[in-house]
């Protein structure tokens, strides 16, 4: 029996993969304030999640079956859904101010704490956030990604690098029958919201740069998740695009 709800874990957790579900503003160490979404949001309670999964709201790079399993020049930075502002009925954007600090959550789906499922995966992986005020339908993804830089120098100058982080933030997790997971809700950890159920979320923590003028700016949140295959590097890539409303 035991074997049996391993074994169904492990089927739930490799099929799904991660976005960015959730934007908030932190203070202290604190949420405050009403959490924003990125655009197209599907929620997990809706029809259509609940009929497509996580197909909704996944974009990866490259597409399944591509026969070279390369990333083209071509290849866009948002799906079709995440391509323009497009804010659903129930996921507003998130309203914050320049100089704030954001938090852009995740669930980790055992990427994290069933580390060797599948195999070939070294790590959990790292996540880039870019900022750009330009977002573009034609964005790709090769024309930013380890292109814009910090100080906005580079490329096309048209965003900038806020950050690069580990994928795994160093406390989130989904209950599973792992070691890992087990360890993990034995740490101190701050009260789960609701929506989160028994797992704790992951985060990436970004700064709105200072000074930047109100308006709609984009953000987007590119994970590097590669693997191995005889020393040989696959490159695995999942982005998640969202807009946010910097006021005065």
């Amino acid at each position: 029996m035991k074997h049996l709800l391993i074994t169904s874990l492990l089927v739930v957790y490799v099929a799904t993969h991660s976005w960015v579900e959730q934007v908030t503003q932190i203070y202290m160490g604190r949420i405050i304030g009403n959490p924003g979404y990125p655009r197209g949001n599907v929620p997990r309670n809706s029809y259509t999640f609940l009929t497509q999964h996580d197909a909704t709201m996944t974009h990866l790079l490259p597409p399944n079956g591509r026969p070279d399993g390369e990333i083209w020049d071509t290849d866009l930075m948002c799906m079709p859904s995440q391509e323009r502002f497009n804010e659903t009925a129930g996921s507003p954007i998130l309203n914050t101010t320049a100089g704030s600090t954001i938090l852009l959550r995740y669930q980790e789906n055992g990427h994290i704490t069933l580390p060797n499922t599948p195999p070939g995966k070294p790590s959990s992986g790292n996540v880039s956030v870019y900022w750009t005020r330009y977002s573009r339908p034609t964005d790709t993804l090769k024309a930013i990604h380890n292109i814009w830089t910090q100080d906005g120098k580079g490329g096309d100058q048209k965003g900038s690098l806020l950050a690069k982080l580990p994928f795994d933030d160093g406390t989130c997790y989904q209950v599973n029958d792992s070691p890992e997971s087990y360890r993990r809700q034995r740490l101190p950890q701050p009260q789960h919201d609701a929506y989160e159920g028994t797992n704790l979320w992951c985060g990436n923590t970004v700064e709105i740069p200072k000074g930047v003028r109100p308006g709609i700016h984009s953000l987007y949140w590119v994970w590097d998740w590669p693997s191995y295959e005889h020393g040989v590097q696959k490159p695995e890539i999942y982005t998640t695009c969202i807009d946010i409303e910097v006021t005065e």
